[in-house]
């Protein structure tokens, strides 16, 4: 009787070694996917950062073309002399009997496109005129050379300046010796390109 009970036993423990055996290797399986997973979430991970860095890339790229687009001269558009903007001015407003006026022109051009201006054909000039009778009393031309000749190249979207001085005397074409100084008074300015003129500045000589 004890062997068979001893037999019984053996054999009960045998089938519970080979019962957890099975579970342990079904259990072994069942794990095998997770290092699986973890190779699929890096993978996930990886566009990503794909997708962040075409971004970035897009961005760098857009930029610079934004600040040339502001600068660059449209092909299509066309300058000529009447579409320059033409402004005149004097250092000061009035001038004491010693004092000589410095006179300024600003030649801008507001189209996109440059603006070439043969300035031998089309003369630059200061001119003064009296303002009580109108008459053209001095221009830098008269007797001296423009403050530009030539071809000239005005740029699109930007303003070129000139200067000249007066002597305060009075001068006509081809008519510099004996020239008498001018009456104190009002007086008005033009600064001029061509058949293009600024609007009149007016100032006054003591």
């Amino acid at each position: 009787m004890r062997r068979r009970v001893a037999a019984v036993v053996i054999i009960v423990v045998l089938v519970l070694l080979l019962i957890w055996g099975l579970v342990s290797c079904g259990g072994g399986k069942n794990e095998e996917p997770t290092p699986a997973a973890s190779v699929s979430s890096s993978s996930s991970a990886a566009p990503t950062t794909e997708s962040s860095s075409e971004t970035t890339s897009a961005s760098a790229s857009e930029s610079p073309s934004e600040t040339t687009s502001s600068v660059v001269k449209d092909p299509n558009a066309t300058c000529t002399l009447s579409d320059l903007i033409i402004t005149a001015r004097s250092d000061r407003p009035s001038y004491g009997p010693q004092d000589t006026p410095i006179f300024y022109m600003s030649v801008d051009n507001p189209t996109a496109a440059d603006c070439e201006i043969d300035l031998d054909a089309q003369p630059l000039r200061f001119e003064v005129y009296e303002m009580a009778t109108n008459r053209r009393v001095w221009a830098d031309v008269d007797c001296t050379q423009s403050e530009a000749t030539g071809k000239r190249v005005f740029e699109a979207g930007k303003a070129t300046t000139f200067e000249a001085q007066w002597s305060r005397a009075s001068s006509a074409p081809q008519q510099c010796e004996g020239r008498e100084p001018v009456a104190p008074g009002g007086y008005f300015l033009h600064g001029v390109v061509g058949d293009n003129p600024s609007a009149a500045y007016t100032f006054n000589l003591g």
